[in-house]
């Protein structure tokens, strides 16, 4: 089929005279739209003849008190987490407890297998006696050769007396040698019993020699010249120096008590870790909960730190919520907060700010928060999506305006218009603290003012109007 050009350009003609025909009207529209504008929102001039002014709504501005709110977003966790391990290495013998049960702190959850333990325990004790056995034998053997240091020093003094005494009569034999030599010398002593006197001194002497010799052999070990060799100084005291030598002569002797001292030492710490590994055997609950996970099987070969179980305290439960920067300043430990799960439709918890992090999350710019709530019913569960509110900080008899009655905020002013007598004048407001959408004012609006709601961008000073409804 042919189509004529000419055709085409008829029709494509009258689209486009369409398409004119409704942008005139579009702009037409447009320019009446301003002008009705103007004639509402005149600066002063008031309504145009036959133009009712504009229908405003006004907010009175009351004194109450206020609980400002704080909406956070979080999660419901465990207070209380155990990690329950095993401390040595065995096979699992038996097991007393599955996942979901409630357990008491300190109730059994599991126990290793005991029999190579109680066979070690065995051993270790008979150790232990025979070691006990070895010290007693060390006392007794040092008791003995301290008894013998006594025994040897009543010995020196005995020979230190005989040595005095045989020193004496060989001196005493010397005299009357001396003597009957002058006497034999003068002729009153006859050759023979000067002899007989000269075989006594030699005798006496041979005594004292003797005496002499004994109480050197007696005394080494034990004269002064040995206290001081072995480092000590000489005691002035009779009974300091009798107690340093004993002390001296008995160190072969005490040195053996010691080392069976530790040697009964090694056996009882043995003992004590046997018997340490045979409660440990015993793997208990170390919270009151529920077990949350069971990680092993009967008869599974464990090692030491094995996991085991998780028990979880859910009597009370966390609900760990993010708060942002500006807001966490008004966030307290001890403040109450209320909460909904979204698992539990209709629901509604109380709790208790319990911490307030000191440090700021970098990514999120957020600060944790953990309110801390009785879940005596066990109805939440870690996991659970949670929305709170936070009552974080209470005000008595403050001035409040909302937000919408206000226009933008510069550095803590904005402005405000006030509706009187058929009018409204534009004011400047000092502005505080926030509480949600409403705002405490500190100055230019007093209680009981007429304040227009809708913001200042669509009034102006003077402009006349008329209460449509009053909120």
């Amino acid at each position: 089929m042919e189509i004529s050009i000419m055709g085409i350009m008829k029709v494509h003609r009258r689209k486009v005279a369409l398409v004119l025909l409704v942008a005139g009207v579009c702009g037409a529209t447009a320019v009446c739209f301003r002008e009705e504008v103007r004639v509402y929102l005149g600066n002063g001039a008031g309504p145009r003849d036959g133009v009712s002014a504009p229908e405003i709504e006004i907010i009175k501005a009351e004194r109450k008190d206020v609980t400002l709110e704080i909406e956070l977003l979080g999660t419901v966790s465990y207070r209380d987490k155990a990690s329950v391990s095993s401390r040595i290495t065995g096979r699992v013998e038996e097991i007393f407890a599955e996942q979901g049960d409630r357990v008491e702190k300190g109730q059994e959850l599991a126990r290793i297998e005991l029999l190579p333990l109680e066979l070690e325990l065995k051993s270790a004790t008979a150790e232990l006696k025979s070691s006990e056995a070895a010290l007693r034998l060390a006392r007794e053997k040092e008791e003995r050769a301290a008894r013998e240091v006594e025994r040897h020093l009543r010995a020196i003094s005995r020979a230190r007396v005989d040595l005095n005494d045989k020193f004496v009569s060989w001196k005493n034999a010397d005299s009357v040698v001396r003597k009957k030599g002058e006497l034999f010398r003068a002729g009153a002593v006859t050759e023979m019993e000067l002899d007989a006197l000269k075989a006594g001194w030699t005798t006496a002497q041979a005594k004292y020699l003797a005496a002499k010799k004994e109480y050197e052999i007696l005394s080494v070990g034990y004269r002064d010249e040995d206290v001081r060799k072995a480092g000590y100084e000489i005691p002035g005291d009779e009974r300091a120096r009798t107690a340093l030598l004993t002390k001296l002569n008995t160190r072969l002797e005490a040195a053996e008590t010691d080392a069976a001292q530790s040697a009964m030492n090694r056996a009882e710490t043995g003992v004590e870790i046997i018997s340490v590994h045979i409660n440990e055997a015993h793997i208990r609950a170390p919270i009151a909960g529920v077990v949350a996970v069971r990680a092993v099987e009967k008869g599974e070969r464990v090692r030491d730190d094995t996991p085991l179980f998780v028990v979880m305290n859910l009597a009370e439960t966390y609900v760990i919520a993010g708060v942002g920067e500006k807001e966490a300043g008004k966030i307290t430990k001890g403040l109450e907060a209320r909460f909904t799960v979204d698992a539990l439709p209709g629901e509604k918890f109380r709790g208790e700010v319990r911490l307030v992090s000191p440090v700021l999350d970098a990514g999120s710019r957020t600060v944790e928060v953990r309110l801390l709530a009785d879940n005596a019913r066990g109805m939440l569960k870690p996991g659970m999506f949670a929305r709170v509110t936070v009552a974080a900080e209470r005000a008595r008899d403050v001035l409040l305006l909302p937000r919408e009655a206000l226009g933008d905020m510069r550095d803590g002013a904005c402005e405000a218009y006030l509706f009187r007598e058929g009018s409204l004048h534009r004011v400047t407001v000092k502005t505080g603290r926030e509480f949600g959408d409403e705002i405490e004012v500190l100055s230019g609006v007093d209680e009981g003012d007429l304040v227009a709601r809708g913001g200042s961008r669509r009034y102006s000073d003077g402009m006349k109007a008329r209460v449509a409804r009053e909120g």
